[in-house]
């Protein structure tokens, strides 16, 4: 059996769709396709550099955060406000100088120029608030000792370590580190609001809701689940990154 796709083990857990998944053989055929077992990894399965290669570390990008003024000052790089602003200028200087502002024809040039302050200004304040919120998506992956298990035994390791295929041990309270299909449950519920906004706790299980999302808070229960994505290749991740290629997006709309 050949190795899982990165790309449909993201589309798995974008579509969340539990019929299509059994379907298309379950938890076996995950599995199966990412070489482990509800034991874990053991010595010959292990493979870290490969499975590090295939699906990445578990490890979000740290892009630098921009201050508000210079979100404002990138907001002023777009060609159609420049283009606005030097018409808004020439006609400020013909209704001034040469028609000494008679007709208040002054007006015309002082509106696009307020326009484009505030379009500017409300364009900032947005991205800053994506900026903002992304600071605050990036506290949550910080380094910290997780439970997995491997060779069907308990075994400590850094977040930074953890591999997809390996079984990830869920508690009361934790912060998932990845994404990842719940294999146990036992009256597990979790908060998914930072990726979904909606605030009511999400119970899941093997059979009816397995899907588990990097950076949502296990609210009550235990079990455990196989991890099918790591890093910036988790629901999580993708966001962030959407939020940074927002960010450094000059469209004006």
């Amino acid at each position: 059996m050949t190795w899982a796709n990165k790309d449909e083990l993201q589309s798995l857990m974008e579509l969340r769709d539990i019929h299509s998944f059994n379907q298309n053989g379950g938890i076996q055929e995950v599995f199966c396709k990412l070489k482990t077992n509800s034991e874990g990894l053991d010595q010959s399965t292990l493979l870290a550099e490969e499975r590090q290669r295939r699906f990445g570390k578990n490890i979000m990008s740290k892009p630098q955060t921009k201050s508000f003024l210079r979100l404002w000052f990138e907001a002023f790089q777009d060609t159609t406000l420049i283009i606005l602003m030097v018409l808004a200028v020439v006609s400020l200087i013909i209704a001034v100088g040469v028609e000494r502002g008679k007709n208040l024809s002054w007006l015309g040039g002082s509106a696009i120029l307020a326009t484009v302050l505030v379009v500017t200004l409300v364009s900032s304040l947005n991205t800053y608030s994506q900026e903002l919120q992304f600071q605050k998506l990036n506290e949550r992956q910080k380094d910290r000792q997780i439970i997995v298990i491997r060779n069907d035994q308990p075994t400590q390791i850094s977040v930074f370590d953890l591999l997809v295929g390996d079984i990830f041990q869920i508690q009361t309270g934790d912060i998932l580190p990845a994404d990842g299909i719940c294999i146990e449950s036992n009256n597990i519920s979790c908060d998914e609001s930072a990726m979904t906004g909606e605030s009511e706790l999400i119970k899941k299980s093997p059979e009816k809701m397995p899907f588990m999302f990097c950076g949502c808070k296990v609210q009550t229960g235990f079990g455990k689940m196989v991890v099918v994505a790591v890093g910036m290749n988790t629901q999580f991740g993708i966001l962030k990154q959407a939020i940074i290629t927002s960010a450094c997006m000059k469209l004006i709309i």
